[in-house]
């Protein structure tokens, strides 16, 4: 009922985008782009029934395996064929229509880290990037560093992933995007963590940061990773040291026994393999946050509270 009811509604807003809309697309495919933000699970059930029959044109076609690719993206499902998105990124590079070139090999890229093929991922985020530079699309830029930053961290490429989140944080201070700044700065912090002790102080100068942003979160889900690391900076120190930082490391177990015990069920869920919706359907920054952040910063926050 509910999503009815988002249906019906948007239903009316969409004619707006309609109304500047550069093709004249498919209705549906208006629609749902226009609940793909809010509703990407609404987006999703709308496309899935679409005929064939209804892609009357190759610029509807081309809309469409755009929108599904993005759409599965939001949603969290896994995609190993690139067939569909790459007909929405032929289309675009030949009509040269930069915006939309910029998203369809963006989510090229997308399927690609899906499929574990991280050179031809980055290779087209990097197409993307320049596109999206040249559109000035800022939120997608934010994206796209996040992801190139997480494959390059993926691959222990350390010092190409800090340069990235380095751009991803430059980025989030100029939009105010707090969300992204926690995480530039808690990957950055994370980067020199694992160079050793000569780069404890940065570590924690980055981590301590990005605590002071994600203090000013009611969503305890944003500070558990920031917990977490700092914790494990302060048990990397050395004994003589460590003395100087036990209030600190009482304070972060505490705060996270807090979290994980408040919401421990919720994490349970997460860990077992099923989606909280509620966070997988928010930006893109805040789901890699979950995804490869913060599930592997509960478990070491487990064995931290040990």
């Amino acid at each position: 009922m509910k999503r009815t009811k988002t249906i019906i509604f948007s239903f009316f807003a969409f004619f707006l985008l309609a109304c500047s809309a550069r093709h004249d697309y498919n209705w549906q495919l208006v629609l749902a782009d226009s609940l793909m933000q809010l509703q990407p699970d609404s987006t999703l059930f709308i496309l899935q029934n679409i005929s064939n029959q209804e892609l009357a044109t190759r610029a509807d076609s081309a809309y469409y395996a755009l929108l599904m690719t993005q759409a599965k993206d939001q949603n969290c499902v896994l995609q190993t064929d690139d067939s569909l998105i790459r007909i929405a990124a032929y289309y675009y590079d030949a009509i040269g229509d930069i915006i939309l070139q910029a998203k369809a090999h963006y989510y090229y890229g997308c399927v690609w880290r899906d499929k574990n093929n991280y050179p031809k991922a980055i290779v087209e985020y990097r197409k993307a990037r320049t596109f999206a530079e040249e559109a000035k699309d800022v939120n997608l830029l934010s994206c796209i560093y996040s992801n190139v930053g997480h494959l390059y961290y993926s691959q222990e490429l350390d010092e190409e992933a800090d340069s990235i989140y380095k751009l991803a944080e430059q980025l989030a201070v100029q939009q105010q995007d707090t969300t992204g700044m926690v995480y530039a700065l808690l990957q950055r912090g994370m980067i020199n963590l694992k160079k050793g002790e000569p780069q404890y102080v940065e570590a924690e100068r980055l981590l301590q940061k990005a605590l002071f942003v994600a203090e000013h979160f009611s969503d305890s889900s944003i500070k558990l990773p920031v917990y977490g690391s700092l914790g494990d900076l302060y048990n990397k120190i050395s004994d003589r040291e460590r003395t100087l930082f036990m209030p600190d490391l009482a304070i972060y177990r505490k705060r996270i026994l807090s979290i994980v015990t408040e919401h421990f069920y919720y994490w349970a869920t997460l860990i077992s393999g099923m989606h909280n919706m509620i966070l997988l359907k928010s930006i893109c920054r805040k789901y890699f946050l979950l995804r490869n952040i913060m599930i592997p910063k509960l478990m070491l926050a487990c064995v931290y509270l040990k």
